[in-house]
Parts: structure tokens; sequence; C-alpha cells
């Protein structure tokens, strides 16, 4: 669960990746299981959280589901 937190070197998460390549499946499987781990409000270089991230990008069903972690 410690490696849903991992950060790359631009500081994204997993679930940055997942609102960037538009994954709505893989954050469901992520949300059923390991929802308590998620942290949604870790920032990337560029001062965004993964809702940020999703909603820049027009990613609504995923804003949806993280918004809902919040």
């Amino acid at each position: 669960p410690e490696t849903l937190l991992i950060q790359n070197e631009r500081g994204e998460t997993l679930l940055h990746y997942i609102a960037r390549f538009d994954t709505p499946r893989l954050l469901g499987f992520l949300i059923k299981r390991y929802k308590k781990y998620l942290d949604v409000s870790i920032k990337n270089k560029a001062l965004q959280t993964p809702l940020e991230l999703a909603r820049r990008l027009r990613r609504r069903r995923i804003a949806r589901m993280l918004a809902k972690l919040r």
C-alpha cells in the first residue's frame, strides 16, 4: 500500500497517472481495494493534485471519482 504514494521525478503518484491517462477502471479497483491508503492531496511539481490534473485534462469521470475521496 505504501507504493501507492511513491512519487516519480515529476512528483506524480499513481493517482496522477490515472488522471493523466484516463483509466477509471484502475481507479475503481484501487478505491475498492485500497481506499484508506489513497492520498488525493499530494501535489506534483506543477503544484497539482490528482483531482486538479483530472479537471485540467477534462477527465470528468476520473474527477468525479477523485472528488468523492476528499
